[in-house]
């Protein structure tokens, strides 16, 4: 089962770009979306399991909308992409997919991605 991934970032089109390949080249299942009312909306009308959080953002922006998702929707995943190294949004594609991964072996395994403990 994939999990449906809200991939969030400050360019609308950008995201859509990247929301299209990850469905057509990786078979992802992700919504795109740009500004906290849209994220808001989006987690209102879709069961959605994992949010990715652009670096694009200023922190302001970026935190508000972490707020808002935590304080609505505590048993979300919620992940912002660190502002380390190279600012491309091509490394979201890496970001997404390593997330995916991670959440599955959360659900199958029922510990978090890092634990080194497995259920028998």
């Amino acid at each position: 089962m994939e999990p449906k991934i809200l991939l969030v970032g400050k360019i609308l089109p950008i995201m859509d770009i990247l929301r299209d390949e990850l469905i057509n080249n990786y078979g992802r299942d992700v919504i795109s979306s740009s500004t906290k009312e849209q994220v808001a909306t989006t987690l209102n009308n879709e069961e959605v399991d994992l949010v990715i959080l652009g670096a694009g953002f200023d922190d302001v922006t970026r935190n508000d909308i972490a707020a808002m998702i935590r304080e609505t929707y505590p048993e979300l995943n919620v992940y912002l992409v660190p502002r380390v190294g190279e600012k491309s949004p091509v490394k979201l594609i890496y970001i997404v997919n390593d997330q995916a991964v991670e959440w599955k072996f959360f659900q199958r395994l029922g510990n978090r991605p890092g634990e080194p403990q497995m259920r028998e």
